[in-house]
């Protein structure tokens, strides 16, 4: 699990770890472990593996995709809290590159790993693949200014483009899966709201009054 403070500070207390994070900071809770989070005013982002068809974000059968029961490695706390490092730069590199097409080499050599010893690091630690993770960001992002902009008339594919997703149907395919509503159905909801109970529109002029005004 990854969370990001937006705002606020929190306590983030797991295992022999006690870290206090500021806003902007990213904490990173290993994939079967636990946390306790403290805070009196604090604005986190979470992100977890995507509760999505599995097998169709891979391009294979549902089938042949298996997910192992989450365990804790037998590793040294040191090489944790390496692993949580690599992470943080990972991860840190990423956000900031959404709407750039950085590549996975590129991120494991902010992170100062190769490409194999970061993938071993996300499936250690989060349960998944640098490319998957860089996917849900970017997916993350590209909701938020989808309904930001949805009232100033912007597009699908002009939104899907913008983050790296070239083909606005598969934009749309991972969009959905993730947030288990289409993006044109939440471009749909946020104008829906715009225009409140009755409509927002200009009344129709009823035929006899338009008769009186000639």
């Amino acid at each position: 699990m990854v969370l990001t403070v937006r705002r606020g500070s929190v306590r983030l207390q797991e295992r022999d770890r006690d870290e206090r994070l500021e806003r902007g900071d990213l904490g990173l809770i290993p994939m079967g472990g636990s946390a306790r989070l403290t805070s009196a005013d604090l604005d986190l982002e979470l992100h977890a593996v995507p509760a999505a068809p599995i097998g169709r974000v891979l391009g294979v059968p549902s089938e042949d995709v298996q997910l192992p029961a989450p365990r804790r490695a037998d590793r040294s706390e040191r090489g944790t809290d390496r692993d949580l490092a690599v992470l943080r730069r990972a991860i840190a590199f990423m956000r900031l590159h959404l709407r750039e097409p950085v590549s996975i080499p590129e991120a494991a050599t902010a992170a100062g790993l190769s490409v194999r010893g970061l993938q071993l690091v996300f499936r250690r630690q989060l349960g998944t693949s640098p490319l998957l993770h860089l996917r849900r960001l970017r997916l993350d992002a590209a909701r938020h200014e989808l309904l930001q902009r949805a009232v100033d008339g912007t597009t699908v594919a002009a939104v899907a483009e913008e983050f790296g997703f070239s083909n606005p149907a598969r934009f749309s395919t991972h969009d959905r899966d993730a947030f288990s509503e289409s993006p044109a159905a939440a471009i749909r909801r946020v104008h829906d709201d715009a225009a409140g109970p009755a409509g927002g529109g200009a009344h129709p002029v009823p035929p006899d009054a338009q008769a009186r005004r000639h």
